[in-house]
């Protein structure tokens, strides 16, 4: 099955090294194996689509890169570097300044303007005083700001509260905010779940396009397959906390995937 975005854009130009670099890595909670033996890798240039039936381990491979939880062993580089962290248990959760995650909620504050909820991408790289002092932050800031929005297509409605945009805008705008965090990987965990097919695509095409054009390493977590076929350049699949299958929407077939889902895809097809 040849999806409309796999035959007619090029295929992305993918740097040497992968910016992100994941390997064997194992983590356990609670007695459980979450993950187990996980490697993978995401380059400049490319959005990674991870797919996977609730608790096959999708989403807690984020939030390890992202350095939220801990893992036992394995490897996490971020350009070329040691990223996350050992020990679940005895290090409070600090998110990688190297990557930037967005959410399946929006996480903004409605009552505030568009652009001081973006603004808020940059608190990692401001100093102390800038950082207790949102209502006033730096010109440049406010700069990088307008260019994100500018960049996913909202600069007219910077000065709007958060809160009057819509559910496809606000996850635009949490993207906005991500790009004002400067990271070269950017980490989606379910960012269309909440959106309408409309909205959702839109995101979609954004977050490739930000892989394509501005050279970005994407990963994304997906609930949705035909999504995922459809938009990224790659496809992994997570089962019981391991890699069940990994290669381009092209080469993962329809059969492969649904595998993925087993008993849960069969009980949605009979609700």
């Amino acid at each position: 099955m040849t999806t409309p975005h796999s035959s007619s854009r090029p295929a992305a130009r993918l740097h040497a090294q992968p910016a992100l670099a994941v390997s064997d890595l194992h983590l356990a909670f609670a007695g459980r194996t979450v993950l187990d033996s996980v490697s993978f890798e995401v380059r400049a240039g490319e959005l990674v689509a991870f797919l996977g039936a609730n608790g096959s381990g999708k989403s807690t491979t984020l939030r390890a890169v992202a350095g939220l939880v801990g893992h036992e062993s394995g490897t996490i580089e971020v350009e070329g570097r040691p990223a996350g962290h050992r020990g679940h248990r005895d290090r409070r959760p600090r998110q990688d300044a190297r990557t930037a995650m967005v959410f399946q909620r929006f996480h903004l504050v409605p009552r505030r303007s568009v652009l001081a909820n973006v603004c808020t991408g940059a608190l990692a790289r401001m100093t102390t005083l800038q950082s207790f002092l949102p209502l006033t932050f730096p010109q440049t800031v406010r700069e990088e700001a307008m260019a994100a929005l500018d960049r996913v297509g909202l600069a007219e409605r910077a000065h709007e509260p958060a809160g009057r945009l819509s559910g496809g805008q606000q996850q635009r705008v949490a993207i906005a905010r991500a790009l004002c965090q400067g990271a070269g990987v950017l980490l989606a965990d379910e960012p269309t779940s909440a959106l309408d097919p409309h909205a959702a695509a839109t995101v979609m095409e954004l977050l490739r396009d930000l892989a394509e054009t501005d050279g970005l390493a994407v990963a994304a977590v997906l609930h949705s397959p035909g999504l995922a076929r459809q938009y990224a350049h790659r496809i992994i699949g997570l089962q019981d906390g391991r890699i069940a299958l990994s290669g381009t929407p092209q080469t993962v077939t329809e059969e492969r995937i649904a595998g993925l889902y087993g008993e849960a895809l069969l009980e949605g097809a009979a609700a």
